[in-house]
């Protein structure tokens, strides 16, 4: 499954770019899986390779890239996450600014 960004809020190049996506193997793989993917990062411009990257809810992200010729590929996203406290995120809420 595959959670999409409000088209609404997308540039025309975003629209297309996410439309390209749709006509490729990789999406369909996406939707048929039984995890749930978010859609986070998508292009704002048509340059090319297209590069598109998805998150599931285990915080597993994958880049898929698009080129010129329609051929796509996908590769694990590097990814460092850093889970913060209860504490750390009070204090930060009671910080001055």
């Amino acid at each position: 499954m595959i959670v999409w960004p409000a088209e609404t809020q997308l540039n025309e190049d975003g629209r297309e770019g996410l439309r390209r996506f749709r006509q490729t193997g990789a999406c369909a793989e996406f939707r048929q899986s039984p995890e749930r993917w978010r859609v986070v990062a998508w292009p704002w411009t048509a340059e090319m390779p297209l590069r598109f990257e998805l998150e599931s809810d285990r915080r597993d992200a994958i880049d898929v890239f698009i080129d010129e010729d329609g051929l796509w590929r996908t590769e694990s996203a590097a990814r460092e996450l850093h889970e913060r406290g209860a504490a750390a995120l009070q204090q930060d809420a009671a910080a001055r600014v």
